[in-house]
Order: structure tokens, then sequence, then C-alpha cells
């Protein structure tokens, strides 16, 4: 089996990625997707405070936000990411047409979104010096089957796209 390489930056550091994400099986998905495209993963935050102490701490490189954290909304988060200059994409399950003015002009997907986009999108925003050496990640499709999903991602898009109707709610209480 081959594993791949760890993602790194110019300075040899691996890129790490903080997920912002209220919905724990979207995390825990989201999580196994870059950890298997060689990704070092920040942290998972699944409330507003625990975002922005993780921006703060300077412990990421770039990070996949929901524009809404347990019904709260995560603009503060966007402005702490774009004034660290951090890059970010909006994972969410709201149209870009419904998102507020801090996540206006950020890299913008729809949930649920096929693995290898989320890659290619994330590679897509890291600084150019990063990009070249994330370019493998997109090359190794031979990794997904021949409809793109692995059965886990297949389950992940499942439940996200169960989430996103309304049918089944992760939260407690």
């Amino acid at each position: 089996m081959n594993l791949p390489q760890p993602i790194t930056g110019a300075d040899k550091r691996i890129v790490r990625v903080l997920i912002l994400e209220d919905e724990p099986m979207i995390a825990l998905g989201i999580e196994d997707i870059l950890l298997d495209a060689g990704f070092a993963i920040a942290g998972v935050a699944t409330k507003l405070e625990n975002a922005l102490a993780l921006i703060e701490s300077g412990a990421c490189d770039a990070a996949i936000v929901d524009s809404n954290l347990a019904g709260v909304c995560a603009d503060p988060a966007a402005m702490a990411l774009a004034a660290r200059g951090l890059p970010c994409i909006v994972l969410s399950g709201y149209s870009q047409e419904q998102l507020k003015s801090p996540f206006v002009g950020a890299r913008f997907l729809q949930k649920p979104c096929r693995p290898e986009v989320l890659i290619e999108t994330l590679t897509a925003i890291l600084p150019k010096h990063e990009r070249a050496v994330c370019s493998r990640v997109i090359d190794r499709q031979s990794d997904f089957t021949s409809s793109g999903e692995t059965p886990l991602t297949h389950q992940l898009n499942l439940a996200i796209a169960d989430i996103a109707a309304g049918s089944v709610s992760m939260r407690r209480g």
C-alpha cells in the first residue's frame, strides 16, 4: 500500500489545515480526506470560540470553514483568517449567494463535495511555493474507485446529503 508523503511547504514543514465544522461526521470525513492526501490537521473546531483560539495560536497554514457553526455565523473566523493572510475554503450547505461579506472572495464549495475537488481547491489556495509540492495529491486518481469515491467518502457524502436535507442531525440535546 502506498502511503502519501506529507504535504510540505517551502520550509519543509507539513501544511497544517484547520477544520471548522460543527457536524462530527462531516468533520471526521474531512479530516480523513486531508490525512489521506498528506496534510496535517491543525485542529478541528466545532464552536466559534475554539476556532478563534486556534487561529490566534498560529497553528494553521490554511482552513476549511463551515459558514455556520452550531447556529453561530463564522464571520469572525473568516475575518481572523484574512487578517493573518491565511487562505481558506468555505465548505457550506448554504449557497454562495447566501454568504455574508467576510466570506466574499474566499474559495467556495457546496456540501456535499467530492474529495478530489476539496483537495484540488485546497491545493489551489495555498501560496505558490506550497502549491507545487501539493500537485502530486491531484494525481492520486488510483486511490479512488471509478465513481471517484472510496467507500468511506461515499458514506460521508450520503451523511452530508441527509444532514443538508434536514433528515438527520448530529447535534445532541
